[in-house]
């Protein structure tokens, strides 16, 4: 489980057929954060659709799966929940992702 990893998250509220978002969470923390017993990790939510803010990220045709990272709606969850890892952003994404994410922090 490293940052950039794209996860499954297994604990998702019913979907309905208009949600935005999808059952994928890009990985935040750094692998060499996530010791053994580290049952908790920092994610973003993946989207469906443009949502329309500077700090979202568009995934590309190389990246694993389809949406948009949301940068500003990071939250921390439980490890179990998550399955996979289904794929890892490609190097260009991770750069765009790590530069909004720090934006979307206040950190830039």
């Amino acid at each position: 489980m490293n940052h950039g990893d794209i996860y499954t998250f297994d604990r998702e509220r019913p979907s309905r057929e208009d949600d935005e978002r999808t059952p994928y969470r890009v990985i935040i923390t750094p692998g060499y954060l996530l010791g053994p017993g580290e049952n908790w990790v920092m994610v973003a939510p993946v989207e469906r659709f443009d949502p329309d803010r500077l700090v979202a990220v568009p995934l590309t045709d190389a990246d694993p799966i389809e949406g948009w990272i949301r940068t500003d709606r990071v939250t921390t969850v439980y490890r179990p929940w998550l399955s996979g890892p289904v794929g890892r952003l490609t190097d260009e994404t991770t750069g765009v992702f790590d530069d909004r994410l720090k934006a979307a922090q206040g950190l830039e």
